[in-house]
């Protein structure tokens, strides 16, 4: 009698539903939300439950879409079942993917690195106009307008030696991810773009770093400093990348790491 009455009640379950979108099991993604959609392949209608495990209780999403918000990096597992009328319930079904980065204005550059993820033109790797109000480059700081110099007395007319050229302005920009701690950094990444052809590079690092010191001769393009990814930097530590070609005008980026926040970078020009 217990094997009847266990069957019939197997009968009498809804069917569960089948995710028709969203991530796919194991996908890796760079959004803060998603959204799926499911229904029970069958011709009655049904009502469904929804969360995000460890979010809370189920929440009826009846219309067959559920969207979720405010997600966070790390793995991520979207759960839903069906119920009928007389609320016997489908077997629960999962679908896990993988939150790496929380990058959602897909312009290249996570959070935190990324102070406005809501605005593509404002990353780390953007030009910041001088005094608009706005950081674009992320920097911490809105770029200053050039100092208005006083026009010079005319000078004597005197002989005019040929022109001399002058020595090219040496740019580049830093790319990077991180995770801030109250004790230290790690950088998942580290890079530099934009490096000219037979330039050197020269890294120091004081405060409490993984290595003092790494020099890079005749790197060009894209450079990662891989000597200082996934290792821990000392919150107080300073990181000074110089780099220099003959003939140019070098330039130099002060990375200074802070407790549980990003880290600042300061740019200079070397003289």
């Amino acid at each position: 009698m217990l094997a009847v009455a266990s069957a019939l009640i197997l009968a009498l379950a809804p069917p569960a539903p089948v995710i028709s979108s969203g991530p796919a099991e194991g996908a890796q993604t760079t959004r803060s939300s998603v959204t799926f959609e499911f229904r029970a392949m069958s011709g009655r209608t049904y009502g469904y439950e929804c969360k995000i495990l460890g979010r809370g209780d189920f929440q009826d999403c009846s219309s067959r879409t559920y969207t979720a918000t405010g997600l966070t990096v790390g793995s991520n597992t979207f759960a839903v079942r069906s119920y009928d009328v007389d609320e016997s319930v489908s077997e629960t079904v999962l679908r896990t993917w993988t939150i790496t980065a929380i990058d959602d204005d897909a312009d290249g550059f996570a959070v935190p690195a990324d102070c406005n993820d809501g605005a593509p033109a404002i990353n780390p790797g953007a030009v910041d106009v001088a005094a608009n109000g706005i950081d674009e480059n992320c920097d911490g700081t809105d770029a200053l307008p050039a100092p208005v110099t006083p026009a010079a007395p005319a000078p004597t007319p005197t002989a005019t030696p040929g022109p001399t050229a002058q020595p090219t302005k040496l740019e580049f920009t830093l790319s990077y991810f991180m995770r801030a701690r109250k004790r230290d950094t790690r950088f998942s990444t580290l890079s530099l773009k934009g490096i000219p052809s037979g330039a050197t590079i020269d890294v120091t690092c004081t405060g409490g770093c993984p290595r003092k010191r790494v020099t890079l001769k005749n790197r060009a393009g894209t450079v990662a400093l891989t000597a200082y990814r996934n290792r821990a930097i000392r919150a107080g530590a300073k990181l000074t990348i110089k780099v220099t070609k003959p003939g140019t005008i070098g330039m130099s980026k002060v990375i200074t790491i802070r407790a549980s926040k990003r880290p600042t970078i300061a740019t200079k020009t070397l003289t």
